[in-house]
């Protein structure tokens, strides 16, 4: 029994009358009366009982005694249904169908029983909307054979349907929702009219666009009321609202069926037990109940897939052909070829007909679409960075512009590659249309659609959008077009992505003269897709929608038609940037190199100076210094490679209010990072509370704060917060003077083995005084300076063995320098040796004086002897002689025979002083003989 809350009260008040026993209706005759089963009773059993159809019309004066009915729960499977008179499952006859514990509604000529439908008017005065409907009462579901469609206008429409299930089942519809402007509400309340607060079983439908979807919700055993509610809002000048379509409503877990359902026209049962029935294919047709269908006289005759009836062939028109081109040969020409529209309905054969045009006509090529350019192949879309207005060949755009991307289709030899089209018909039936739209030089139109329920489609694929910094639009699509229809033909223009899903985003009904629309985009990740979709009106067979222009901009795989100024986008990503280490001037808007040590600014509309010590990079992006410094002070070069790495340093402990204690770590990497520093500071709390992923910060000097904490584990471990850059470029490097607020805090100064080691001023010991100047002082042994030729001299050896050595020592040790220049090796040179020279030369020089004395010594003695002599010819003289005279003489000299004597001869021994000859002492005395003197006769 289905009792929906609206008839409780008439329910309540009939009981009442009945219970009375008074009657003023007739009695029921037996085609009056039909059987039905009680309510079933705590035990799960129920009755077969005899109640009037009408209980209003007549009244039963002797109803039959009640029979034991069948068990609660009780069901006929698919194919089958109860037979209340054998009180039997039977097998459902050819032409017809059942559910078995289900209903199905998918004939829509009347409204069926059980659906009930009204509308009232809604008006949002707190939001300042007053309904622009006067009387709402024809504003309700109505039926269109083979779905319902909601009301059009700004008024509230509900259906809704009660139905007391005897086990847990579902409900499954069908539906299409097309205009934002409508809310489509489904809801569910059980038999206390309760509504559920499930998301499944209350709900607002989304936007399908022109598709079909499904919408399923599992119900209770028990009452339950369906609910369909719509509600439409005018807004602006809009005068009407694209309705809601519902379709094949499905239930189950009703317990039995007591009738099956005869095949809608169109369909065919051909057997026994059939729980659906089938589509008639195309060229045949059937009526209701068929068990099977009848064929079409295809020589005269046609019918689409489903059809109900064989409609007459028509003669062929214009429109039942289309013209299409060839490829363009080398001298720019193209035969204009005409084809049917595919499948052919029409009969040419007819004398009313038109006939085919001849082919092979030839004429100039059409110009390609902007963005390509016409080669061998045919037009092809122009490279990355080079443009065509589709009547030149593709050029490079220069430097500081960018290309205008997008798809610009204003001629339609042939359908673009992105672009798909197709036909949909209710029910999965076939078009008789294969194609819904077809390309005709100037225009993209509609083919001829026999079915007034077909959608023509055409569809649009972009892979998606460049971002855009302007006014949060990403691109737009233009469109040009016209509908030219006798009736209220429907044209949509829809969207999809990933997050929206499909929507509508315009639509228009009935002619409409050629016009400009305009979508304003503002999604860019992912693809997407935009989709024309037309529907002809119920009278017009020959409504037509035309697409003359199609323009979507800043669109990704799309062509560039023009190259447009990048001065003042420097985050266009499409701009094709100057050359390297150049910049675009705003006044010129050329591009002009950098000069040698600048770099450029921000926004790279100019060059900024490098700071002292730092030069650019060669791409001019960036200044740095790669670890070398040339003092002003001594002229001496230092070299910081090896303080090229990242280096650590920690402040020392703080505490917080609370008693925490922390401390500052800083991470330092200043030269060799190519301007952009390598040193990274994280924040790895969250990986000790909770699995994620760490923060990290990255530049020249950054900072973060250490603490200890406890992990999961219990165990205590250092973890950093709050990472911050503290600086991200290199300004200048320079050298000053000692002074107050830069003391040195080293404790030893004359350490002979230098650590690298990090400082912070004595004065400022968290790093920082002001919280923006930064203080460090670095003690390393790579802080002296390069070694040059002036911190070693030279040592000369003599001469050995023909060779004179040289050899070099540092001035000073320990050295005041690193690196740089190292000692020279030894050297050697030959030379000539005089010691040997010098040694005989001063040994003949001995030798020689040694003769010398000799000699003197010789010739001493001999006048001596010469003397001796003289002095005893004196005294022999005086002797002999007293007169005083000597005699005379023999000789005045001795000859070396005077000194031997024949006889006895004086001698006379003289004793030398004592002498040192080579340092020894020698005593030596002489002897002379001599000779008695003999005076001749």
């Amino acid at each position: 029994m289905l009792i929906s809350c609206r008839n409780l009260a008439g329910l309540w008040l009939l009981i009442n009358v009945i219970g009375s026993g008074y009657s003023q209706l007739p009695a029921c005759a037996p085609e009056d009366l039909k059987y039905t089963f009680t309510e079933c009773d705590d035990n799960g059993n129920r009755w077969w009982v005899q109640v009037p159809i009408k209980p209003q019309s007549c009244e039963l004066a002797s109803p039959e005694a009640p029979q034991h009915g069948m068990k609660c729960g009780f069901s006929c499977k698919s194919g089958h249904f109860l037979n209340l008179q054998s009180q039997q499952c039977e097998a459902c006859p050819p032409g017809t169908y059942s559910l078995g514990s289900g209903v199905r509604f998918d004939v829509w000529n009347t409204m069926p029983e059980g659906f009930e439908r009204y509308a009232e008017s809604v008006t949002f005065s707190q939001y300042g909307y007053m309904t622009k409907v006067n009387n709402c009462t024809r504003s309700v579901w109505k039926t269109t054979g083979q779905y319902l469609v909601s009301n059009d206008d700004d008024c509230t429409s509900s259906l809704s349907y009660a139905v007391n299930l005897k086990q847990d089942g579902f409900v499954n519809f069908k539906y299409q929702h097309s205009d934002s402007d409508m809310m489509f509400h489904f809801y569910i309340q059980n038999g206390q009219c309760q509504t559920s607060h499930d998301k499944k079983k209350n709900t607002f439908l989304n936007i399908t666009g022109t598709e079909w979807k499904s919408w399923k919700v599992m119900l209770s055993a028990g009452q339950n009321v369906l609910y369909w509610k719509t509600t439409g809002i005018l807004v602006g000048e809009k005068r009407s609202i694209n309705p809601v379509k519902i379709k094949d409503i499905e239930i189950s877990g009703v317990s039995y069926t007591t009738k099956c359902h005869e095949c809608r026209p169109g369909f065919f049962a051909p057997s026994n037990a059939s729980h659906w029935c089938d589509l008639c294919p195309s060229n045949t047709m059937s009526l209701g109940g068929a068990t099977s269908c009848t064929p079409c006289d295809v020589s005269t005759e046609y019918a689409a897939q489903g059809a109900s009836e064989c409609l007459n062939r028509p003669p062929c028109m214009e429109k039942d052909y289309f013209a299409t081109h060839s490829k363009c040969s080398k001298n720019k020409t193209t035969k204009i070829l005409y084809k049917w529209v595919e499948p052919k309905v029409c009969l040419d054969s007819l004398e009313t007909s038109v006939k085919l045009p001849d082919s092979n006509h030839e004429k100039p090529c059409a110009p390609c679409n902007p963005g390509f350019s016409y080669t061998a192949k045919g037009c092809v879309a122009c490279q990355k960075n080079s443009y065509s207005n589709g009547s030149s060949e593709c050029k490079s755009c220069p430097a500081n512009t960018a290309p205008h991307y997008g798809f610009w289709y204003s001629w339609w030899d042939s359908l673009p590659s992105n672009m798909k089209t197709s036909c949909i018909s209710f029910d999965n039936r076939q078009c008789n249309v294969k194609k819904g739209w077809i390309p005709v030089g100037d225009q993209v139109r509609t083919v001829s659609s026999k079915s007034d329920d077909a959608y023509l489609i055409l569809v649009l694929h972009l892979n998606g959008f460049f971002e855009s910094y302007s006014e949060n639009i990403v691109g737009k699509v233009t469109f040009i077009f016209s509908l030219d229809c006798l009736g209220e033909c429907q044209f949509y223009f829809m969207k999809d992505n990933t997050i929206d899903g499909t929507t509508v985003v315009e639509s228009w009904r009935g002619k409409q003269e050629r016009k400009t629309y305009t979508y304003v985009n503002k999604y860019h990740k992912g693809p997407m897709s935009f989709t024309w979709a037309f529907q002809r009106s119920k009278l017009g067979t020959d409504d037509m929608a035309s697409l003359f222009v199609v323009n979507v901009t800043n669109a990704l795989g799309g062509s560039a038609d023009t190259c447009q100024s990048c001065v003042g986008q420097a985050r266009n990503e499409k701009c094709i940037p100057c050359p390297m280490g150049s910049y675009a001037d705003i006044t010129t808007r050329q591009c002009l190199e950098c000069p040698t040590n600048t770099r450029l600014n921000i926004d790279r509309t100019g060059c900024v100076t490098c700071g002292k010590n730092t030069q650019s990079r060669e791409d001019k992006e960036k200044c740095l210094n790669n670890c070398t410094y040339i003092s002003t002070h001594n002229n001496r070069k230092y070299d910081f490679m090896n303080l090229s790495s990242t280096f650590l340093v920690e402040t020392k402990p703080s505490f917080t209010n609370t008693g925490r204690k922390y401390n500052h770590v800083y991470q330092l990497n200043i030269c060799m990072n190519e301007g952009v520093g390598f040193a990274k500071c994280v924040d790895n709390v969250t990986m000790t509370t909770r699995e994620g992923s760490t923060s990290t910060v990255q530049g020249m000097i950054c900072r973060s704060t250490a603490t200890n904490m406890i992990d999961q584990q219990g165990k205590h471990v250092t973890v950093h917060s709050q990472p911050t850059i503290v600086a991200d470029s290199l300004v200048e490097v320079y050298q000053v003077d000692n002074e107050t607020s830069l003391s040195s805090p080293f404790e030893n100064e004359d350490d002979a083995v230098i650590k690298d080691v990090v400082y912070h001023m004595r004065n400022c010991p968290d790093g920082t005084c002001d919280g923006c100047n930064f203080h460090f002082l670095w003690k390393s042994f790579d802080a002296c300076p390069l070694c040059t030729e002036n911190d070693y001299e030279a040592v000369v050896g003599s001469c050995i063995q023909g060779e004179q050595v040289t050899k070099y020592h540092w001035k000073f040790y320990p050295k005041n320098c690193k690196n740089g220049v190292s000692l020279p090796a030894q050297s050697s040179v030959p030379c000539r040796d005089f010691t040997i020279y010098i040694e005989v030369g001063s040994f003949l020089c001995v030798l020689l004086l040694l003769i010398l004395i000799a000699t003197t010594c010789q010739f001493w003695k001999k006048s001596k002897k010469l003397e001796y002599k003289y002095h005893r010819l004196v005294i022999n003289s005086k002797g002999g002689n007293n007169d005083g005279e000597l005699p005379a003489a023999d000789s005045c000299a001795l000859s070396d025979s005077d000194s031997d004597y024949d006889g006895q001869s004086d001698e006379v021994i003289f004793q030398k002083k004592k002498s040192r000859i080579l340092g020894k002492k020698n005593a030596n005395y002489e002897s002379v003989h001599l000779q008695p003197m003999t005076s001749g006769v």
